[in-house]
């Protein structure tokens, strides 16, 4: 702590400078902004001192890395053993066609792969041959229809030794890579990796899903939970995301609210089920976007993993050190990728980047800089990559641990971020937690107030998007387009046929059957999905033989372009 002495001298020298250094600087050249903020609108004061930090218990708030609270990073040696995993998009038309790509996402130097699927698997619980996903198979992702289609994703890749991320809210696609795994002759025990799997996000960023009420989709979530306890040990069962909150418009500040939130929420619902927190909160996972004010992205992290340790510990009565561990997955921000002058992107990705490092992620996705134009083509994931591999090999970021710990400026933000986020969080607290905020709208009304404030300030020029709203040419831009092959989307539906054709009809029937049984009688459903998934049901069959019989289903399967396009 420093001296009462120094910080009265210090206050004093800061006063003084503001107004006769600062003030007739100001009043004399004048200032860019009538006021400086966030993107989150956290104020942004000319100078930071350490009277500015005065208050605060170094041990308690800030504190070394890999001890509590974490500020400075989940583990005591930061970057200096390994660098974080390395993440690409990789996913598009049918599983030979996303084996190629996910094959030259490793050859690139990817360490983890992360398996993207179409928007009737991911969002709508459907089969290529369903006439709603007419004009949508294979383009934003695999068409994952069965076991059949994961088996040719991931041919002659070494699952048990790579890390995996399977993208969907459902357990019908993990069980669908367990079962492969399975056939391969490989043990549950020996596959490693995650699920995005976290439904409580897609009630507010996405209205195009076909999802159960809230609830419903808990105890799905739940049940996988529970099975991967006891069966897969290395496999981390849901990341806890706000990724696509942030996309959806909300600030740094609330992206925090929300995710932890969701988070409350999903550990409820696990205590509820049975289980016990120190046993299934070590296999936590979050995920976060990282945009591209630098500081604030930095210190939004640094003040979730604070607040996570502080919530573990005070609120669940945390005894397993691995409990208060914030382990985060970030993104790089979609939204903030331009169509116009589509190679700034690769600044952009870059800042976020490094944002996202020196905050002390431990795995990292970046954005190729066509996909605002397209789904990435290999140059775009290429470039991704190579953005990745310059912030770990070139800048020396990674050489020290928490670079910016004592900073200022980066302490008092992680401070006003932390603050801010859980004012959000005791706003969705007062709604009766985050199922409630979202069956009474109000998560979804917070976020589209954020976004009509942000394309607000993006239309009147206060917020600058470079090459958009400034700085923008009128010179036409070349831009190579990646183009999905139309005859994917048949060759899927020849395939989807064929295995119809050849499968046991009565083994499938009675798999599903089984399945459904087990959602009423409220068994654990993975095992008998499963199961279904090896007689070679359908990725859309054991979805709905799911939702069908959960009451509570919020929609049945039709108009869902309507309601995706709306």
């Amino acid at each position: 702590m420093l001296s009462k002495g120094f910080l009265k001298e210090m206050r004093s020298r800061a006063k003084t400078w503001m107004t006769e250094r600062y003030g007739r600087a100001a009043e004399r050249m004048g200032e860019r902004k009538p006021a400086f903020e966030t993107n989150a609108g956290l104020p942004v004061a000319p100078l930071y001192t350490p009277a500015d930090l005065a208050d605060q218990d170094y041990f308690e708030t800030i504190g070394l890395p890999g001890e509590y609270p974490y500020t400075r990073g989940t583990y005591p040696i930061g970057y200096r053993s390994r660098y974080w995993q390395q993440n690409a998009y990789a996913g598009f038309g049918t599983g030979p066609d996303t084996n190629e790509r996910l094959k030259f996402a490793l050859s690139q130097g990817e360490t983890a792969l992360n398996l993207i699927m179409d928007v009737p698997t991911s969002y709508w619980g459907i089969d290529s041959d369903d006439p709603q996903a007419e004009g949508e198979v294979g383009r934003t992702g695999l068409a994952m229809n069965s076991i059949e289609d994961m088996a040719d994703a991931f041919a002659d890749i070494p699952i048990e030794r790579i890390s995996v991320t399977l993208n969907p809210t459902s357990v019908v696609v993990p069980s669908i890579y367990f079962a492969m795994a399975e056939e391969r002759g490989l043990a549950l025990a020996d596959l490693k990796g995650t699920c995005r799997n976290n439904p409580l996000v897609d009630y507010v960023s996405c209205n195009s899903g076909v999802m159960p009420a809230p609830k419903d989709a808990l105890r799905e979530l739940a049940d996988f939970v529970a099975f991967t306890q006891e069966h897969t040990p290395s496999w981390h069962p849901f990341n806890i995301g706000s990724y696509e909150y942030r996309e959806n418009g909300v600030t740094a500040v609330q992206e925090l609210g929300f995710l932890f939130g969701n988070a409350i929420a999903y550990t409820d619902a696990l205590i509820e089920r049975g289980l016990e927190f120190d046993e299934f909160a070590p296999k936590y996972l979050f995920y976060t976007s990282v945009q591209t004010n630098l500081f604030e992205e930095i210190a939004k992290l640094r003040a979730a993993r604070r607040m996570w340790a502080k919530l573990a510990k005070e609120r669940y009565g945390a005894k397993n050190p691995a409990s208060l561990l914030f382990r985060i997955h970030t993104q790089t921000s979609g939204f903030t990728l331009t169509a116009e002058e589509p190679l700034n992107n690769i600044a952009r990705a870059t800042i976020q980047g490094l944002a996202a490092v020196l905050g002390g992620t431990n795995s990292l996705y970046t954005d190729p800089y066509d996909e605002a134009l397209c789904l990435p083509s290999e140059l775009g994931l290429r470039t991704a990559m190579r953005t990745q591999q310059i912030i770990m090999e070139e800048s020396g970021v990674a050489d020290t641990i928490d670079p910016l710990g004592g900073s200022y400026y980066v302490e008092s933000l992680t401070n006003a971020m932390e603050e801010g986020a859980l004012e959000v969080l005791a706003e969705i607290e007062a709604q009766g937690g985050m199922v409630k905020a979202i069956e009474n709208g109000w998560a979804s009304a917070e976020s589209e107030r954020s976004v009509a404030q942000y394309l607000s300030r993006v239309a009147s020029g206060e917020h600058v998007v470079v090459g958009h709203n400034k700085y923008r040419t009128d010179e036409p831009v070349e831009r190579s387009v990646f183009r999905i092959d139309p005859a994917f989307e048949q060759k899927q539906k020849d395939r989807l046929a064929k295995l119809r054709a050849e499968r046991n009809d009565a083994e499938v029937t009675a798999k599903l059957e089984a399945l459904r049984q087990a959602v009423r009688d409220d068994n654990n459903m993975v095992r008998p999905c499963i199961e279904a998934a090896k007689a070679r049901a359908t990725f859309g069959e054991m979805t709905q033989a799911i939702y069908g019989e959960m009451k509570s289903f919020r929609e049945n399967f039709r108009d869902l372009k309507l309601r995706m396009y709306a």
